[in-house]
């Protein structure tokens, strides 16, 4: 077998994979179905976590929704580069309509699933 055909294959299997596991990542909040939003708040804060209690290893951000006042406040960590940000609002938006996730919820991480495909590693610039 040629090191091209070898590639190609390698290339093949791992795009499997990694679609395999995002088709899994996000999953519907049963006591969240249907919820939508009529407004969505987004607030900068150097240090977000002390208003993500609820997901306290959040690096970047979170998302809190509010059933009684049909509110989603989304809190991002402030002067996140443009990449980091864009990935991070999606992805919390995503949580504003009901999303949810288990991986990495027990651990602070430094890549974030964007929500819309993509996947973000944190640079050590991100991280500040």
């Amino acid at each position: 077998m040629g090191i091209f055909k070898l590639r190609t294959k390698l290339a093949a299997l791992t795009v499997l994979v990694l679609s395999g596991c995002a088709s899994t990542y996000w999953q519907q909040d049963p006591a969240w179905v249907g919820y939508k939003p009529t407004q969505i708040s987004v607030v900068e804060k150097d240090d977000p976590s002390q208003f993500c209690s609820a997901a306290p290893q959040s690096v970047w951000g979170c998302a809190i929704r509010q059933r009684e006042t049909n509110h989603c406040i989304v809190f991002v960590k402030s002067r996140l580069p443009y990449e980091a940000y864009n990935c991070t609002m999606t992805h919390e938006v995503r949580h504003c309509f009901g999303q949810q996730h288990d991986a990495f919820n027990a651990v602070p991480h430094y890549a974030i699933d964007c929500g819309n495909g993509e996947l973000y590693t944190a640079s050590v610039q991100a991280g500040r």
